[in-house]
């Protein structure tokens, strides 16, 4: 049997076994990493098809997409499923892969009980309001910690590419990108003044925009028109 026969059988055998993994137990509203079991290291090109979560009706779950990794985040408690198709660039199917994800409201802690003595009721006000004063922190001290706080913004940085009204064209941009060695991946977000979700197709996750910045200038000379650095959101 010739090699190319064999990696046709081999394809077939691996296609016909999809794999379904165990339910998982998430938190809502708490970013889950899902990723393929399989080990997809090899010299031929590969794409990845995720298929958009299906969850309780009327949940608006957030997803970034990473070759065979997906960042999903469950925003309604409910059971969400996910699947991935991969594929050659011949469009021959190597394998597929289910994944079921149980959303729960995280479990609140439990209070702890007041352990103040009837004695400690029973003593004067004035003398705990002056026990109090003696361990109050500075309220200046306490303003000019959180002012710096909130100036300080950690989010990484991303390429926007494109985006488009619809997964399919997503997809083509995406897999453009990707012939020329680039890492690119889709977003579904909500387009307020268009009232649709559009999907966009961005690059990267860098922590420096300098190096943000050089791979921007790539990309544009590549497809000879502007993209732009953005911060992720985290949420």
């Amino acid at each position: 049997m010739g090699f190319k026969a064999l990696l046709i059988t081999v394809s077939l055998l691996i296609t016909a076994c999809g794999s379904k993994s165990e339910p998982k137990i998430v938190d809502v509203n708490k970013t889950q990493k899902v990723q393929s079991a399989q080990s997809w290291e090899t010299a031929e090109e590969l794409r990845f098809m995720w298929t958009p979560p299906k969850g309780p009706k009327g949940n608006d779950s957030k997803w970034i997409i990473n070759d065979d990794i997906m960042l999903f985040t469950p925003d309604t408690p409910g059971e969400y499923s996910i699947s991935l198709v991969v594929e050659n660039m011949l469009g021959d199917v190597l394998g597929e892969e289910s994944f079921l994800l149980i959303a729960e409201e995280p479990i609140e802690p439990t209070p702890i009980e007041s352990t103040i003595t009837e004695e400690q009721i029973d003593e004067p006000i004035s003398k705990k309001v002056e026990a109090e004063k003696v361990n109050l922190p500075s309220t200046t001290t306490t303003t000019e910690v959180q002012v710096k706080k909130k100036s300080v913004d950690n989010r990484h940085f991303t390429i926007q590419v494109a985006a488009w009204p619809s997964l399919e064209e997503a997809r083509k941009d995406q897999l453009s990108l990707t012939k020329h060695g680039i890492d690119a991946y889709t977003q579904r977000v909500f387009i307020e003044n268009k009232n649709a979700y559009w999907w966009r197709v961005r690059v990267g996750n860098f922590s420096d925009i300098d190096i943000a910045n050089k791979v921007k200038k790539q990309i544009e000379g590549l497809r000879g028109s502007s993209v732009w650095v953005d911060r992720i959101d985290e949420n």
